[in-house]
């Protein structure tokens, strides 16, 4: 049914957008997708999404995310690209975990016992 969905909107999408038609046809048919499987799966999905923790690590991951915007940003600067990519991905990652361990994100500190561990 998603299959069909795609095939049919790319048949009117790619003619009018080209490929920017195909990414939108392609993004609404996962999305319908995935509303699909929501749909099936709701009464188990709703008891995770609904949990208190699981809400805590999205927030906790998505001021992560923002930390990493941030820096990409500030790394459009750099005039180098090797230099920008460089920067962008090591700063990116250390202010995710930094940001992650000021929270107190329960996931990573999960990770850090079972790194202890070996």
């Amino acid at each position: 049914m998603v299959a069909l969905l795609n095939v049919g909107l790319n048949l009117v999408l790619i003619p009018l957008l080209s490929d920017h038609g195909a990414a939108i046809s392609t993004v609404i048919a996962e999305l319908s997708a995935m509303l699909l499987n929501y749909w099936t799966c709701r009464d188990i999905v709703n008891l995770i999404i609904l949990n208190k923790d699981t809400c805590k690590n999205i927030f906790e991951v998505l001021v992560g995310c923002m930390g990493i915007v941030i820096v990409c940003g500030l790394c459009e600067r750099v005039s180098n690209i090797f230099i920008q990519i460089v920067l962008a991905v090591s700063i990116s990652g250390l202010v995710y975990v930094s940001i992650l361990l000021l929270l107190r994100n329960q996931f990573l500190f999960k990770l850090v016992k079972q790194l202890k561990k070996k």
